[in-house]
């Protein structure tokens, strides 16, 4: 039976249906009492929780390790509404023609995918990896489960400082940059620095 039916608005059956250790579920119940604390009046949070953790499962096709891992990296989506949730998901599904299995990838890899705004976020920022650096559907797939992170990137203030780095630092023309940001988009992230230098060795 699903977890709603089960008990939705038991903290214990939600601990359970993640098969979470009691140092992750203190985790959560430091980010969301209302859903984590037994002794919390938070039921109808609760419920709402069951709802999105079978939503996971039955939906999203996940196990307990994967819902569990998405849990902790992003907590706040047991407070979504399922609409919500359905919404961003299909979104991403969407407008990168994901299959179920690159969702799952998508997720594993960035939690904070469905904390994303669909179309405030996520697609002009799409949008504008699109036109920088001049892919079709099919890259901007490619690049974007290689690094789903750089979705939720600013590209003024966080992208493109990095680009300009790396590009003189290398001393790379304009289509060797663009083959290396899609060859190894990570190298990009938050240890550039470290990369780099890692890089020119």
């Amino acid at each position: 039976r699903t977890l709603a039916h089960l008990a939705a608005n038991s903290a214990t059956a939600l601990r359970e249906r993640l098969a979470m250790r009691p140092a992750q579920w203190a985790l959560l119940a430091q980010r969301l009492p209302r859903i984590a604390d037994e002794h919390a009046i938070g039921e109808d949070a609760r419920a709402n929780a069951a709802v999105v953790v079978d939503y996971l499962f039955e939906q999203v096709g996940m196990d307990a390790p994967r819902a569990r891992a998405l849990v902790l990296g992003a907590p706040r989506i047991l407070t979504f509404a399922r609409a919500k949730l359905e919404h961003r998901l299909g979104y991403w599904q969407a407008r990168l023609e994901l299959s179920d299995a690159d969702v799952r990838r998508l997720l594993a890899a960035y939690p904070q995918a469905l904390l994303l705004r669909s179309r405030t976020n996520v697609g002009p920022t799409l949008d504008a990896l699109a036109e920088r650096f001049e892919l079709d559907l099919a890259a901007l797939r490619v690049l974007v489960l290689r690094w789903p992170p750089v979705v939720g990137m600013s590209l003024p203030e966080g992208l493109h400082p990095r680009l300009e780095y790396v590009r003189e630092r290398l001393e790379l023309d304009e289509a060797q940059l663009r083959r290396l940001f899609l060859m190894r988009p990570r190298l990009f992230g938050s240890a550039i620095h470290e990369n780099i230098a890692e890089a020119r060795a």
